[in-house]
């Protein structure tokens, strides 16, 4: 008889009263998502409302900004869609984090071959992505064009790119250019100047030479030089320092929590 796998979603609280009436409501934003799992939850991030609450008591509707992490059994096995509206830097922290909290439910059935299988998609993607087909080529190109023109930071450009190369293919330079003439004639300024930085970096990808991974970022890459404090990330999966390790037996941290790196710190007082 196969053995049940164990639920690997996770989520906190997002508040304990409703903000606007102050009934009592504690509803969970979902942070990793096992689809396999919790089909309830895939439905929802297929309808585009996983973090849509509406307080029972005065139905009153919120939208909590969150990212989330998806883990299923088939390829790929992890999706990671970043928060809107976030930095480069915020971005980056979210999936190390997610990653963490995964291989923690996990435990000894981690394996670090699934940092390498992490697709980063758009919200406005990932609903598609997760609907059976998983193909990069199932989105028209509309679609892909505006959640570029959406991708607030380079990282989520970036990846976008890695993720659909119809993007920066030759075939997608005219429709973006008759795009840009439609807004500048328009007097959309705003628009048009994003339209027109976004045909530059995709001209940049097609003139480059270089093959397009090579320009992306690796998710594992953290800027030393930033005034942080905390223990050193794993080798293996990278990030900021972390300044609190719930878990000491995992294989994350054994190396820094040997006898000669400890060190005595006098304190008076304490506040996390």
């Amino acid at each position: 008889m196969a053995r049940q796998r164990t639920n690997l979603s996770f989520g906190l609280p997002a508040f304990e009263k409703c903000p606007a009436c102050g009934a009592a409501w504690a509803p969970m934003i979902w942070l990793v998502i096992d689809a396999d799992q919790q089909p309830d939850l895939l439905k929802k991030i297929r309808e585009n409302r996983l973090h849509s609450l509406q307080c029972p008591a005065c139905e009153k509707s919120i939208e909590m900004n969150a990212p989330f992490l998806i883990v299923r059994e088939q390829a790929p096995r992890l999706f990671f869609s970043p928060s809107p509206g976030t930095t480069s830097f915020d971005d980056h922290n979210q999936l190390v984090h997610a990653i963490a909290m995964l291989d923690e439910a996990m435990g000894d059935e981690w394996n670090d071959q699934l940092f390498e299988e992490v697709t980063i998609v758009p919200r406005s993607l990932i609903g598609s992505e997760v609907s059976g087909n998983s193909s990069p080529d199932a989105h028209p190109m509309t679609a892909l064009r505006k959640a570029l023109a959406e991708s607030d930071n380079g990282w989520k450009q970036q990846y976008l790119l890695l993720r659909y190369p119809r993007l920066w293919e030759t075939s997608s330079e005219s429709p973006l250019e008759t795009e840009t003439g439609e807004f500048r004639q328009a007097d959309h300024a705003e628009d048009f100047n994003k339209l027109r930085s976004l045909a530059g970096m995709l001209a940049g990808f097609r003139q480059s030479g270089k093959p397009v991974a090579s320009l992306i970022p690796s998710p594992r890459v953290y800027d030393p030089s930033l005034p942080l404090n905390g223990v050193p990330p794993s080798p293996k999966f990278g990030g900021p320092p972390v300044t609190n390790i719930r878990n000491t037996s995992s294989p994350r941290w054994r190396g820094w929590l040997k006898p000669e790196n400890r060190c005595l710190v006098p304190a008076n007082s304490f506040s996390e």
